[in-house]
């Protein structure tokens, strides 16, 4: 079979075209293939609504929308429609009733089969999307970043790389931090928390372009007053390659995934059980479903005394038998079983749209 992938993405994309090309299929990737409705596929893999017109703002642009629905549709008429769920609104707005759901709930309406990380992304699509229950839905287990096992040292080879004491507990926060209540929630859990030595080291694109003048610069101003107090904290900014986002993770007791509220999911779970890292993560939806009852730290979203209360946690455990039991945990992840959770109802899909085209 022939594959689109139709993403520009370079963090999920690698280990899903390998998975394909393990199959035996032919793969392309690209939103220009889409958009300029070049060649024949019999699979299209889409990822976020969102690409298609431009992250940011553009979810509520009428025209844009329009064009990628309209592309769609196209596609859809010559290919099965496959879309992996993410998230559940744009990365760019916070409402559930505005325009930009609105894209949303008619992009998904337009494709085959819907592709849901864990139960709670499905149940939330539910409530949120009730018009799409009559779609066809799949729930698999968790994707991994096999592609990045070439950067891996171990732990105190990724400490020698970063010039971090092999001895000294680290925690790390990774990626785009994507609200300012998230910076101020870790700031307030570090100074709760029982560091016990440790060092908290900071990856992460800080959110302040999201924000007004005014506010910026009164956020950043605090931002820098705390930082300056502290001699365990290092910023090492967010723009980092991947050979040393994966020492940062090896090198880390727990990686911290940092949330004021609810989300549909975060790459930063099977980023760090790719390599047994433990976590420290918001308890609801899929890190529960996938974390409860393991070495891993939850805590209550929003809430800096739960989170410093899980920091503590986690520098108490056993970081070598917590690696071994997450990496027993994500033996069976990986875009090659989720391909073979959802193959199933692929190939229904494309027996019923072969007899709906021939007639």
């Amino acid at each position: 079979m022939r594959v689109l992938i139709a993403s520009n993405d370079l963090t999920f994309n690698p280990s899903l075209v390998s998975a394909y090309l393990e199959r035996g299929h032919e793969v392309t990737t690209g939103v220009s293939n889409f958009a300029l409705r070049l060649g024949r596929y019999d699979i299209v893999h889409l990822h976020w609504p969102e690409e298609l017109v431009g992250f940011g703002a553009n979810c509520s642009h009428v025209g844009r929308t329009a064009s990628a629905l309209d592309l769609l549709e196209w596609w859809s008429e010559r290919s099965v429609i496959v879309a992996t769920v993410h998230n559940l609104i744009p990365h760019a707005t916070e409402r559930t009733d505005g325009p930009e759901a609105r894209y949303f709930e008619a992009f998904y309406k337009k494709v085959d089969l819907i592709c849901h990380f864990s139960n709670h992304s499905r149940l939330r699509y539910s409530q949120v999307y009730p018009t799409l229950n009559s779609c066809v839905h799949v729930v698999h287990g968790l994707n991994n970043f096999s592609h990045l096992k070439v950067f891996s040292k171990g732990v105190d080879l990724a400490r020698d790389r970063l010039k971090l004491e092999r001895a000294r507990p680290v925690l790390s926060v990774v990626g785009a931090m994507r609200k300012v209540e998230e910076l101020r929630l870790l700031r307030t859990a570090w100074s709760l928390a029982n560091h016990r030595g440790a060092t908290l080291i900071l990856a992460t694109e800080l959110p302040w372009g999201r924000m007004r003048l005014g506010r910026r610069l009164l956020e950043k101003a605090g931002y820098h007053l705390w930082f300056r107090r502290l001699d365990n904290v290092l910023d090492v900014g967010g723009n980092v390659d991947d050979e040393t986002l994966v020492s940062l993770v090896e090198a880390s007791n727990a990686v911290i995934i940092l949330r004021s509220g609810e989300h549909l999911n975060s790459g930063l779970l099977p980023l760090a059980l790719t390599f047994g890292t433990p976590l420290v993560a918001p308890a609801y939806g899929i890190n529960e479903e996938t974390l409860r009852g393991t070495r891993n730290q939850l805590y209550r979203p929003g809430d800096a005394r739960s989170l410093g209360a899980a920091i503590s946690r986690s520098l108490d455990t056993n970081l070598e038998d917590a690696r071994v039991e997450n990496l027993v945990l994500s033996q069976g992840f990986g875009w090659s079983s989720i391909l073979d959770d959802i193959w199933d109802e692929i190939a229904v899909v494309i027996k019923n749209k072969a007899s709906r085209l021939r007639e």
